[in-house]
Order: C-alpha cells, then sequence, then structure tokens
C-alpha cells in the first residue's frame, strides 16, 4: 500500500472573483433600472406640474375673461338704464377703471382683440351718447329713458297725424260741397250769359250797316295814306338828289382850296371831341400803373397799383407796351384786358388776363400769334376816377330785354360796373318813366350813351303803356343829350365806354380770345366816326364813308329830331 501514489486535489482554474464580479454586475443593472424608474418618476411629476401650472393660468385668463365680460355686461345693463346694487357698483367702478388704462390694467393680455373693441364701444359709443358722469361714475341718460322719450314723440307725432287726417277729410268734405255749390252757379251763370249773348247779338246785328258805312271810310283813308307814302318818297328821292349834287359841289370847293386837308363827309355838327380807338391806341391818356409780374401757366399778372389809389376787386385795365422813346406812353396796338380779382396790398393787386389779341404787325408778314403780355406793360383807363352821366339803355353784356324791370336791372349792374372802376355816377336817365335822376355838374366829364328803346308805331298810335314809356324815355335820352353837348361834355356809348376800360361781358369772345376788334366809334355825332381818324386799312371793315352816302336818307334841318331816334339804328353809334 506504501507503494500506491496519493492522488493530488487539482488546481481551481476558476477567479475568485467571480461572485463579486456578477454581484457587481447585478448591483450597476440594479441602480440603472432604479435611476430610470426615478428618472421617468419625476418627468411625470413635472408633467404633471407644468400641466397643473398652464392649467391655473387658464384658469385664471378665463376668470379674466368672465370679469371682462361681466364688466362690459354691467356697464351695458347701466347704459340701459337698470340700477346695479352698490356692491356691483363698487366692483364695476374698479374693473372699468382697469379696463380703460391705455395698456390695459389688470386685463392686459385678456382678449386684447374682444377687450380693444369693448373699449371703443365704451369710450367712443356710450359715453358720446349717453354723456358719462364721471362723479356718479353712472349715465344720467339711458338709452331706455330716450327709447321712452322717442315713444312719447312717436306717440304725439301719430296724434298728430291723426289730426291732421281728419282735418284732410274735413276739407275734402268741404271741397266736394262747394263743388257742388260751384256746379250748380256755374249752370245758373251758363244760362244767364246765354239770355244776355243773345241780346247783345241782336243789338250787333242791328250795327252791321253802320260798321260797313266806317270800313269803307277806313279804305279810303288807306288810300289817301298810301298816295300821301308816294308823294313823300318821291319828294324824298328828290331832296336825296339835291344833296348829292349840293355835296358833290362842296367837296369840289373844298378841294379847290389849297390848305384844306381833311373833308368832312356829313354837314351835321360833331362833337367837341372824339374818343378813337380804331387803331387800339390811347390818344390823351396817360398810364395809371404797370405791370411788375406775369404768371402765364395761371393767366394771371401783379399790377403796381392798390388800395392806395382806390383800386378794387372787378377794376379793368387795357394793356399797351411802353414806348422805346418814352416809357410812361404807349406804343403799338392795344395787347389785351385785365381784371383786378385781389387786392393785396396799398400798391400791389393781382389781375387775371381777361383777353388777348392778334399782333397785326406779325399778321402783315403772314405769321399768326398772340400779343404777349410782359413785365412793363403800360395800364390804361381813361376813366378811372371821373364823373359820368348815363342815358338809354346800356345794354353791354349782349342781352337785350324789352321788360322794364329787367332793363332797370341791367342799368343797376352797368351803375354798379362804374362804381367798380372808381367812377361816380352823377345822373342818369330812369327807363321806368324817362325822368332824369341826379343832374350835370361842372365836374361831370362824360356822358355815356346807351341804346334807344324799341318802339312800335301800331302801339303807339293806340298809345299803349309799352309804347309811351319808350317814347318817354327816348325823348329824356335826346334831352340828356343835349344837354351833355351845351355844357361840352364828352359823349361815349355804352359798348364803346366798355371797350375803353378793357371790360369783357362773360362770354363775349367765346372759346377765340381774337374775336374782338377795335372799331372806330362814333361819339357826340349823328354820322358814323365824323371827324374820327383816318381808318387803318387792316382795320374792320366798318360802312365805307363814300358808298353810304348815295344811301343815307337825308333831311331837312326841321327833321332832324327824328333822325336822333333813329341813331342806334346806325353802326357803331355813340
Amino acid at each position: 500500500m506504501a507503494g500506491l501514489k496519493k492522488n493530488k486535489r487539482q488546481k481551481d482554474t476558476g477567479s475568485p472573483n467571480l461572485v463579486l464580479a456578477l454581484f457587481l454586475i447585478l448591483f450597476v443593472l440594479s441602480n440603472i433600472i432604479f435611476g430610470l424608474w426615478l428618472y421617468f418618476t419625476y418627468q411625470e411629476k413635472d408633467k404633471a406640474l407644468t400641466d397643473r401650472a398652464v392649467g391655473q393660468k387658464e384658469l385664471a385668463a378665463a376668470k379674466n375673461a368672465i370679469k371682462l365680460y361681466q364688466t362690459v355686461a354691467d356697464e351695458m345693463r347701466m347704459a340701459l338704464g337698470e340700477k346695479l346694487p352698490e356692491a356691483d357698483k363698487a366692483i364695476l367702478d374698479q374693473n372699468r377703471t382697469e379696463l380703460l388704462k391705455d395698456d390695459g390694467g389688470s386685463f392686459k393680455g385678456v382678449e386684447d382683440k374682444n377687450r380693444e373693441a369693448y373699449k371703443k364701444l365704451i369710450v367712443e359709443t356710450l359715453r358720446k351718447d349717453l354723456v358719462f358722469d364721471a362723479a356718479s361714475g353712472e349715465y344720467p341718460v339711458t338709452y331706455m329713458a330716450k327709447y321712452k322719450e322717442q315713444a312719447d314723440k312717436a306717440a304725439k307725432d301719430f296724434a298728430s297725424f291723426q289730426a291732421e287726417q281728419k282735418k284732410r277729410t274735413d276739407s275734402e268734405a268741404q271741397y266736394k260741397n262747394l263743388e257742388e255749390n260751384q256746379a250748380a252757379q256755374y249752370g245758373k251763370i251758363n244760362a244767364l250769359m246765354g239770355k244776355e249773348f243773345a241780346a247783345i247779338l241782336k243789338v250787333s246785328s242791328g250795327r252791321t250797316a253802320e260798321m260797313d258805312a266806317l270800313i269803307a271810310k277806313n279804305e279810303e283813308l288807306n288810300k289817301t295814306i298810301v298816295q300821301d307814302d308816294q308823294a313823300k318818297q318821291k319828294r324824298e328821292k328828290e331832296l336825296l338828289k339835291q344833296i348829292a349834287e349840293l355835296k358833290k359841289i362842296i367837296k369840289e370847293k373844298e378841294e379847290e382850296r389849297p390848305d384844306t386837308s381833311i373833308a368832312r363827309g356829313d354837314n351835321r355838327e360833331p362833337h367837341a371831341m372824339l374818343l378813337d380807338i380804331s387803331l387800339g391806341k390811347p390818344l390823351w391818356d396817360d398810364p395809371v400803373g404797370a405791370i411788375t409780374r406775369v404768371d402765364p401757366k395761371a393767366k394771371e399778372v401783379t399790377i403796381n397799383i392798390g388800395s392806395a389809389r382806390g383800386v378794387k376787386p372787378d377794376q379793368t385795365f387795357n394793356v399797351f407796351a411802353p414806348s422805346k422813346f418814352l416809357a410812361t406812353r404807349a406804343e403799338k396796338q392795344l395787347k389785351g384786358t385785365i381784371e383786378v380779382i385781389r387786392v393785396l396790398g396799398p400798391l400791389t393787386s393781382i389781375a387775371r388776363i381777361t383777353s388777348t389779341f392778334t399782333d397785326l404787325e406779325a399778321k402783315e408778314r403772314g405769321e399768326d400769334r398772340q400779343m404777349e403780355i410782359h413785365d412793363g406793360d403800360l395800364l390804361y383807363n381813361l376813366f378811372w376816377g371821373t364823373r359820368v352821366a348815363v342815358t338809354g339803355y346800356p345794354n353791354v353784356a349782349g342781352a337785350p330785354a324789352d321788360s322794364p324791370s329787367e332793363q332797370m336791372r341791367q342799368l343797376a349792374d352797368f351803375i354798379y360796373l362804374l362804381e367798380r372802376q372808381g367812377i361816380t355816377v352823377d345822373a342818369y336817365l330812369d327807363l321806368t318813366d324817362g325822368q332824369v335822376k341826379g343832374a350835370l355838374n361842372p365836374s361831370t366829364r362824360f356822358l355815356i350813351k346807351g341804346d334807344d328803346l324799341r318802339i312800335d308805331p301800331k302801339e303807339l298810335e293806340e298809345k299803349a303803356p309799352r309804347a309811351e314809356r319808350a317814347l318817354a324815355v327816348n325823348n329824356g335820352i335826346i334831352t340828356m343829350r343835349k344837354d351833355a353837348v351845351d355844357k361840352g361834355l364828352f359823349i361815349i356809348s355804352a359798348k364803346n365806354f366798355a371797350g375803353t376800360i378793357g371790360y369783357r361781358p362773360p362770354g363775349a369772345l367765346g372759346k377765340d380770345p381774337t374775336a374782338f376788334r377795335p372799331a372806330v366809334p362814333s361819339a357826340g355825332s349823328l354820322a358814323p366816326a365824323v371827324g374820327a381818324a383816318p381808318v387803318r386799312p387792316d382795320a374792320p371793315p366798318a360802312e365805307p364813308k363814300e358808298k353810304a352816302e348815295p344811301k343815307e336818307k337825308a333831311e331837312p334841318k326841321e327833321k332832324a329830331e327824328p333822325k336822333e331816334k333813329a341813331e342806334p339804328k346806325e353802326k357803331g353809334g355813340a
């Protein structure tokens, strides 16, 4: 047995820390799992806390929204007229103050869109309509009070309507009774008129023979009148022939005189001085001012005269270019006319350009252009600051009328135009009765003569009131004209006067500003242009004197007065 070998214990080849390693692994895994459990637990808690905070915010916002709506509702209740309890009113005052703050106060962020609309409703609608009392925090006037007031008014209006309706019904019944009475009276009157008409017809039938005799006598008188007219026309032809022969002899005698430079074509007495604007030049007038600035776009000019000289709106002036040799005298033709629209100061006014004329010198060269108004151009108004008298019907606006009231209205407008031009009217002829209002005095310089009134010979023979008035006015014109000639006044027609001061009636030129042309006027003479300056070749044709003489119906001196009545028919009469 001793020889037997003992088996030795085999050495363990495993690690002695295996259990410890397994423990550590399990411990780590358990910690990880526990950490994850803790993490997810706290996450759920945070989420719950967050949800709670959000819920609390939403609850606060909901409470604020309810408070906002309750405030607006209480405000509307007060506006409608409901009386709130003192506690509710105190809460409303506090909430309303917060709501109406610029930043929204405690309501900031609560229903911002609706909050601004409610704020606008309270401030711009309720308080303006009902006049809010800030001291008491209430509306003295409510919508219910307004409704009651309107309801009471409607009830009163309805009662008034019913009363008027009753009046209308009563009036209709009364009208029906009157209509029935009128029909009855009409029948009676017709029957009575029938009887009277039969009686008148019976009497008229008995006068037929007498009427026939009067008709026959009237025919004989008409024949006599025709014969007298024929004899008169024959006598007039003979006299015209004699006048033509005498004129021919006078012309020959004047041509024989070496000192004769101008031969008059009419032996009637002209006036002392003539106002000739046929060449578009002032004869003796001095400029009253000048243009300092031109605005061609606005068609306005600035002039160097104003309130210190008595300038007023509606004042008109003719515009001429200054002479190259003498700055205070005009040169060449009339450029145009202006009318003052604003007086800016003692020495400044604004005027608009009312018309410009064709450049005649350029037209002679074949150029078609308008005169241009420049700085330094001179202003003329012959009548400014003078004293005048007015006779006849001054129809300068181109709208003739036969009505006495309309004629007097146009005369009043014309006198107003004179006053706006700084002209004093010493006397004028009343167109309703032919009486002179005022009187000519030594300071009166001009007689402005309007048209004669038209007279129907048949109406004058029948002594119709209209013809009698026209005759009285025409006789007054003759009287004033003779008085003016005796006193040495200058006589000018109303239309020539308007052209001389630069006045253009509205719409007179139409769309063509070159339609106006200065023409030779007749001033103080029965014949057109007697004693006037020679007519330029390019001036408008105005009844040549030599051609008009054979057609002129001359009359003996004792018939001069009827010729004066016919004066308005002559073209360009004074």
